[in-house]
């Protein structure tokens, strides 16, 4: 059986003095003998984080995807410093959920080789990894979900192939959203091999990628 969303309570001292409960959901759908309750509170105590290491070319894929959807790539409050987004559990669970649900309602289908035939699409009947991502984010965007906190990243799958995947940047580190994954896992336990993310402050500005242990 898979267990879902297991809650952990830690307590964290604020620069105040005070002691504050913070709620943590625990990401993904993990069996309940395969991570225990120690590996757990190691993530919370130790967060990752996908930084931005060096400026690359934005994905040509992207730029013509904001043709088309040019309400899915506005700036917004650019001179405002990004927030990560809160881990309350009804935000970790939404992550859950529209991960499956966007993996299970689009087949999988690769594109035709050449950059000009690299489309990405919202929620088609079929499709490869970017366009599982972008509507991965269109959904959580509908979800109140703030569009500073969710990126898309290019990275290279185990395969050795090209691939694109969702960040959901939050307090407690950064979680991944992978069409190849039922499971939202943090960062640093996937297996993939960091390329290029989105800045959080301009969506069309991408950077070179790597998971750190310290916020960004």
């Amino acid at each position: 059986m898979f267990a879902f969303l297991k809650t952990l309570v830690a307590k964290y001292q604020t620069s105040y003095g005070k002691i504050v409960l913070v709620s943590l959901a625990m990401l993904g759908a993990i069996e309940a003998t395969a991570t225990p309750l120690s590996a757990s509170r190691q993530l919370l105590e130790h967060p990752n984080y996908v930084a931005a290491v060096g400026p690359i070319l934005t994905p040509l894929g992207y730029t013509r995807f904001c043709f088309a959807y040019g309400d899915q790539c506005k700036v917004s409050n650019p001179i405002f410093r990004p927030k990560r987004m809160a881990a309350t559990k009804a935000m970790v669970k939404d992550l859950d959920i529209v991960n499956r649900s966007v993996n299970r309602a689009i087949r999988p289908q690769a594109d035709a080789p050449g950059l000009l035939n690299d489309i990405w699409t919202i929620a088609p009947r079929a499709g490869d990894c970017d366009d599982y991502a972008v509507t991965k984010r269109a959904e959580l965007l509908k979800k109140g979900w703030s569009s500073r906190a969710l990126l898309l990243a290019k990275v290279v799958a185990p395969s050795g192939e090209d691939h694109l995947v969702l960040v959901a940047r939050t307090r407690l580190g950064d979680f991944v959203l992978d069409n190849l994954s039922q499971r939202v896992l943090p960062a640093a336990q996937t297996n993939l091999r960091w390329v290029g993310l989105q800045s959080a402050s301009n969506p069309h500005i991408w950077h070179r990628a790597a998971v750190r242990t310290t916020g960004v």
